[in-house]
């Protein structure tokens, strides 16, 4: 049998000294930058034409609210409009992929952040 002399004085000191530092008040906890928007380089183009999102709508024959939808991920693009956009824009068709990438070009973990930390 093993016998240990414990000084209860330090003992204490040991404990309140662990305690401050768990009730510390704690620096905020930095959160990641927010990912990019989906469809980012639609939106420079957009932007480098001057074409507000109304007018853009307009062109491709869609609802402002349904353009909205399509540019934030919400809803998928449809064939026609994507091309009609390559179109309006004077982008090629090769780059299709560019400017309509997968899922608006961001990642679903960043997706389901955003959705968690709202």
């Amino acid at each position: 049998m093993i016998t240990t002399q414990i000084d209860t004085a330090e003992l204490a000191k040991e404990i309140a000294k662990e305690l401050a530092e768990l009730t510390k008040p704690q620096k905020p906890v930095r959160t990641m930058p927010a990912s990019p928007e989906p469809f980012c380089l639609l939106r420079a183009r957009l932007k480098e034409f001057g074409m507000d999102h109304g007018y853009f709508a307009q062109k491709l024959g869609i609802y402002p609210a349904t353009l909205s939808m399509r540019m934030t991920g919400k809803r998928q693009w449809l064939l026609d409009e994507m091309y009609a956009a390559m179109d309006i824009l004077h982008v090629p068709y090769d780059q299709i992929h560019e400017y309509f990438p997968k899922g608006g070009g961001i990642s679903k973990a960043s997706v389901s952040s955003k959705r968690t930390s709202a």
